[in-house]
């Protein structure tokens, strides 16, 4: 397409971003969005009020920053998705864990 000569119809920047808007709440994306916003928000929820017990000091970035890095990682791909549970698994078990020796 690159090399070709023919060109797309040049179009104005609302009319793009108007069409980026359009495209993101699609249907076949909309439940990727809500997926990745209950992880994202649940995560800064458990960030923001902590655990109780000590296992997680109130108003820390770590679950919210670990859970953004690794659903963000990879975007949505379909068997990726198991690389990316076996990961946050990992991580967040790690950190867990980590906070119960540390404490």
């Amino acid at each position: 397409y690159i090399l070709s000569d023919k060109r797309a119809e040049p179009q104005g920047i609302l009319k793009s971003c108007y069409n980026g808007v359009k495209d993101t709440f699609a249907f076949n994306s909309l439940n990727f969005i809500m997926r990745t916003s209950i992880g994202f928000f649940g995560a800064w929820v458990i960030g923001y009020f902590g655990m109780p017990g000590g296992i997680m000091a109130a108003y820390s970035s770590t679950a919210a920053g670990t859970t953004a890095y690794l659903m963000a990682a990879e975007g949505k791909g379909g068997s990726a998705i198991m690389k990316n549970v076996a990961r946050f698994q990992g991580t967040g078990g790690g950190t867990i864990i980590g906070q119960l020796l540390f404490t």
